[in-house]
């Protein structure tokens, strides 16, 4: 079991760089068909004579923008094919204009694994993990491809989620060298209460994962800040954790930890709706 088809989308910012290398670096590990996504995200607008008698001035500062958004995805692409070519990998690179969210989360539906954009389009990566029904994998915008997946930290709640996101990243699990499947308490949690983290541990160990499971008392910077204070603690190089979210409307309503985490990732992270 592995990823066939890692879709990675790429644009001119520095996050993309990393994104990029990273996307390549797995579908080299995995053997996997890396597919690279631009999105010349706006459309030219039509005029009508009858309104607009002088369109001269609106063409005069369409062109140049229009120019430009194709010479960064030109550029773009030549990054993307250095990759397969510099590693060896098999891809194909698809051109789209219109909205970059749609268009990433439509794309994601046909592979195992996308890498969309964080930062440069707010509610981008919200609303690929909503739609596309794939697990999402959010890179920071230092995030090194060296050494990733190999000390892995799942968080676990006993959520549909958790366990979407859990066996989403099996792939990674079963080549990482240690997994730490961690429970975080409530604040109210007293000394020495039970976490319920159930047979998720035994059931990873079956398939191969050399999982052990850890529990730690919420901090005060909420269960995100638990989670990637934990990650650094441990040294982890990719979290995974379910995401949450209730709308796919504009004004995405995501859960709590889901928004904290997309909003301060220090880490690779990998999840799963």
């Amino acid at each position: 079991m592995g990823f066939k088809d890692i879709l990675v989308y790429v644009d001119g910012s520095p996050r993309s760089h990393s994104t990029l290398t990273l996307a390549a670096e797995l579908a080299q590990r995995f053997k996997a068909y890396l597919i690279g996504l631009h999105v010349i995200g706006f459309t030219l607008p039509t005029y009508d004579p009858a309104t607009y008698l002088d369109r001269a001035p609106v063409s005069r500062l369409i062109g140049p923008i229009r120019e430009a958004a194709h010479n960064l995805a030109r550029d773009s692409e030549q990054r993307f094919q250095a990759q397969l070519q510099q590693r060896g990998i098999q891809g194909e690179w698809h051109l789209n204009e219109g909205m970059v969210a749609d268009d990433v989360a439509r794309e994601a539906r046909y592979v195992d694994s996308a890498d969309p954009p964080l930062g440069t389009r707010r509610y981008v990566p919200q609303e690929v993990l909503l739609s596309s029904g794939r697990p999402v994998l959010v890179v920071p915008p230092d995030g090194s491809a060296a050494g990733v997946a190999e000390n892995i930290l799942v968080g676990w709640n006993g959520s549909r989620e958790s366990a979407r996101a859990a066996n989403d990243a099996m792939p990674f699990l079963k080549k990482a060298k240690t997994v730490t499947v961690l429970a975080v308490n409530p604040k109210r949690a007293y000394e020495g209460e039970a976490v319920i983290i159930g047979d998720i541990v035994p059931h990873l160990n079956r398939h191969g994962v050399n999982a052990v499971n850890a529990h730690c008392k919420r901090r005060a910077s909420g269960t995100s800040g638990t989670l990637l204070g934990y990650a650094e603690d441990c040294g982890a190089d990719l979290l995974v954790i379910g995401g949450y979210g209730h709308s796919r409307l504009r004004a995405l309503v995501l859960g709590g930890v889901t928004r904290s985490v997309l909003g301060c990732v220090t880490l690779p992270v990998l999840m799963s709706h």
